[in-house]
């Protein structure tokens, strides 16, 4: 296998290190690409499943020791930075899946590079010919990890921001690191891109939950039911729950395409839609109108459940049980598939008209599942009265 280097770049905005890459007899090396992809047009979702490396009929690549550890670069991410922070955030959320899998790190490695061994992060020089981010792998004919590497590109435009603004799913000019790393770390995890559902292994940065103005990254069941079949449930793995305003829209290669949910009338027509408000697309409706209203629901934890959703209309995007509770459904959602789905409801009558008002699904409302992360519960549409 020959040598490939990503030169440095000292004036580069930021930190990286060279890579060069070099072939084993022993190893089989296969390198992941983040493609950045066009929104096909919409093909109908007729499979669920997510996607592995299979070295035989029977025995997919993982790691034999249900644990690897990945060294940070020191240059990369040095300790208390934004960037080291940001991928902490990714391990940790990766870490709570209900597998029995588990990410370590360690800090401070000053020599990085494929094919040493390690596994190893780092930042390294980009241009037009380099994908957003990559996992370089190797593993043994036996199908176990020898070694995995994680290498982000500093030609993109990334954010460690959780603000929905800055982000471009939200209308922002800045890609979210956090959702690239967690579909660059589901590849370390032993994951494949994944095209026939809504998830993270396909187009990642629209597979974000967000409430108010925070956004935020996690592995969704599609990356959650990848780590079960792999390594197997951890008994003592959590619970949790999360509905999304996003869902799958197609296919681009190897990676679903999504889009936003969307509102529909009791005819399943599209409702009329004006402008955007934080990046969302603008409903019209006519006053106490029934609406069907689509979200995405997930089961990201253990085992299945069958929580309670409170659809809620607010004066602002931060849903919260104070606002004003118009229905409520309870599906049963198991760690099988996503549930993008719609639900009658009808809005309240004597709502001002041209005030923009936001309808909001929260999924476990009623805080009857203990779960790990209720950050990821709610998500909201955009309308107004005319």
């Amino acid at each position: 296998m020959s040598s490939a280097g990503h030169a440095e770049d000292p004036t580069s905005t930021f930190p990286k290190s060279h890579t060069q890459i070099t072939g084993r007899n022993t190893m089989k090396k296969r390198t992941l690409l983040l493609a950045l992809g066009a929104t096909p047009a919409f093909i109908a979702q007729t499979a669920h499943g997510y996607e592995l490396e299979w070295v035989s009929d029977s025995n997919a690549v993982e790691w034999c020791s249900n644990t690897a550890n990945i060294r940070y670069s020191a240059v990369s991410f040095p300790a208390g930075s934004a960037w080291t922070n940001a991928l902490d955030d990714v391990i940790d959320i990766w870490n709570d899946n209900p597998s029995n899998f588990n990410f370590t790190t360690q800090m401070n490695d000053n020599n990085v590079w494929t094919g040493n061994s390690q596994n190893e992060t780092w930042f390294a020089a980009g241009d037009a010919s380099t994908p957003p981010a990559e996992c370089v792998s190797w593993w043994w004919p036996w199908g176990c990890f020898g070694e995995t590497d994680v290498i982000f590109y500093n030609d993109v435009s990334y954010t460690t921001s959780s603000n929905r603004s800055s982000l471009t799913p939200y209308g922002g000019s800045n890609r979210p690191f956090q959702t690239t790393a967690m579909h660059e770390f589901g590849h370390a995890l032993g994951l494949r891109h994944e095209n026939d559902e809504y998830n993270i292994m396909g187009q990642d940065w629209d597979h974000i939950n967000v409430n108010d103005e925070t956004a935020q990254a996690y592995y969704g069941e599609d990356g959650g039911d990848g780590a079960v079949g792999l390594y197997g449930t951890n008994g003592g793995a959590g619970q949790d729950v999360s509905v999304a305003a996003w869902e799958w829209s197609g296919r681009s290669g190897e990676y679903s395409t999504h889009r936003a949910t969307r509102m529909f009338d009791t005819g399943g027509s599209h409702i009329s839609r004006s402008g955007t408000v934080d990046g969302q697309r603008r409903y019209i409706v006519s006053d106490g109108q029934t609406v069907q209203v689509e979200f995405s629901y997930e089961n990201n934890g253990r085992s299945t459940q069958t929580p309670e959703v409170g659809f809620y209309v607010s004066t602002n995007n931060n849903i919260t049980t104070w606002d004003d509770l118009i229905a409520t459904r309870t599906p049963t959602i198991g760690r099988n598939s996503v549930y993008t789905r719609t639900y009658t409801v009808t809005l309240p009558s004597g709502l001002d008209t041209y005030d923009d008002y936001w309808l909001g699904a929260m999924i476990d409302h009623d805080n009857s599942i203990g779960e790990f992360n209720g950050s990821n519960n709610t998500a909201s549409l955009v309308f107004q009265v005319r």
